[in-house]
């Protein structure tokens, strides 16, 4: 679906509850996402299109993110729903009361050349953090509009958003250095920099927490309107396959989608019944095991032995289940978990095959756990591995490489995306966000009806 029928899609809906499409600037079809006001906020038509968005809303950034790779893809078209979420009502109804029409649809409002340069001007002075792009874009907006239209655009808009004196003083003086030969990134930083008071400081700090605590609402409306939850992706492959590297990779581009990264390894214990087991009851079995050897009685001490294993292989599996349960938990509440490793580790070491020749159900049990949403294996060569992990030995490492392999195949091969390991990571990243999609949001909105394109 092309940009245009985003577009006049979105329009309609909006037309349904009276409300004005107005972007912050004209669109481009090869954009990561469209910038989008919301002109009548007192109506709630936020939470209107979260509830039931007739195109997708995401968060996403301009060379990575969830919605840039799909949108690269051709498989949606983002919609960014707030472009500056400290513009007052007041001034975006001002914004659309002097908006033209944009050349995709004359109904749909873009706002003026000096609106957008004021907007840009007013971001600059409110963010702490300098953007050369932004200043980029505000220099070569003041090239084609006048002094005089910019400070008159920059008054109104401190009067919509009641401004103090200082800021309108500051967002006054710089209009003579825009339109001056000096017009560096570090004289623009310099210029728009205010000193924060401590009321100042104090005031961004709870309107960052404020940004923050909506830009969750809303990256996460999927999991608090529709009632599902966030998907579970598993990084498998053996030490040195890159899964750390990976992991922070899509960790990065996630990083406006509410998620957490975890572990599941067999030796780690989580539970409370397992770390009392492991830590004290285990030891004295141990030690009764001993004494029985010391004293001769060997039937005894297999019986410990055997008894040890049993109970251990159990505890493990407990365990197992409790830290998926809890990341079935984090799922649950709207968070994305990124879980480093698998329980598949307990059978692919050769010094451990033992667990399944005393006990052939347990990988039955194990198999009977909840799964996740996307299996990633990394398939990395082994020389590679082993410049990663100088002190591992390649033929063992090899032959675990195979068994992993083997058995995720065998056992997982339909929730399963294989990568290779000396790819480009983005282009690996790329194929993670791409199989999410298929996996876990396109089966939703099909569900829901909506459509994917």
């Amino acid at each position: 679906m092309n940009l245009n029928n985003v577009l006049t899609i979105l329009k309609n809906d909006l037309d349904k509850i009276g409300e004005v499409l107005l972007l912050t600037k004209e669109p481009d079809e090869n954009a990561a996402d469209i910038d989008l006001f919301i002109t009548n906020r007192a109506k709630k038509t936020a939470l209107h299109l979260i509830k039931k968005p007739p195109v997708p809303l995401y968060f996403t950034h301009k060379t990575r993110g969830f919605a840039y790779y799909l949108s690269q893809s051709g498989f949606i078209k983002p919609i960014d729903l707030y472009d500056a979420p400290f513009i007052t009502d007041a001034s975006i109804a001002w914004f659309a009361s002097r908006a033209r029409g944009s050349d995709f649809n004359p109904d749909i409002k873009i706002l003026s050349k000096e609106d957008q340069a004021a907007h840009l001007i007013y971001k600059a002075l409110k963010k702490t953090k300098p953007k050369a792009a932004r200043y980029d874009k505000i220099v070569n907006l003041t090239k084609e509009i006048g002094p005089k239209s910019l400070q008159d655009a920059f008054l109104a808009l401190c009067k919509c958003q009641n401004d103090n004196e200082m800021f309108v003083k500051r967002t006054v003086e710089i209009v003579p250095f825009l339109y001056a030969k000096d017009a560096s990134f570090e004289r623009f930083s310099e210029i728009t920099y205010i000193e924060p008071t401590a009321h100042t400081l104090i005031k961004r700090i709870i309107n960052r927490l404020k940004r923050e605590r909506d830009r969750l609402r809303q990256a996460c409306f999927v999991r608090r309107y529709r009632q599902i939850s966030m998907p579970l992706v598993c990084m498998v492959g053996v030490d040195g396959a890159g899964k750390s590297t990976t992991i922070r990779e899509l960790g990065t581009s996630l990083n406006k989608i509410d998620f957490c990264n975890t572990r599941l390894e067999t030796k780690t214990h989580y539970h409370i019944v397992t770390k009392l087991y492991m830590n004290q009851i285990k030891r004295i079995l141990e030690f009764a095991a001993v004494r029985a050897g010391k004293i001769k009685s060997e039937k005894l001490q297999n019986m410990i032995e055997s008894f040890i294993l049993r109970t251990s292989l159990h505890c493990i599996f407990f365990d197992t289940r409790q830290k998926i349960a809890h990341f079935l938990k984090a799922a649950q509440k709207g968070r994305l978990v990124i879980i480093d490793r698998w329980w598949s580790d307990l059978f692919v070491a050769k010094n451990q095959t033992r667990f399944l020749e005393i006990s052939p159900r347990l990988l039955t049990r194990f198999l009977s756990l909840a799964r996740p949403t996307l299996f990633v294996l990394m398939e990395v060569p082994v020389e590679v591995s082993m410049q990663r992990r100088p002190d591992e030995n390649q033929g063992r490492l090899s032959q675990k490489k195979e068994i992993l392999a083997a058995f995720m195949q065998q056992h997982f091969e339909q929730d399963m995306l294989r990568l290779k390991g000396d790819d480009k990571i983005k282009e690996n990243i790329k194929q993670i966000h791409l199989r999410l999609f298929e996996k876990w949001y396109g089966s939703v909105v099909k569900d829901k009806g909506m459509a994917v394109w």
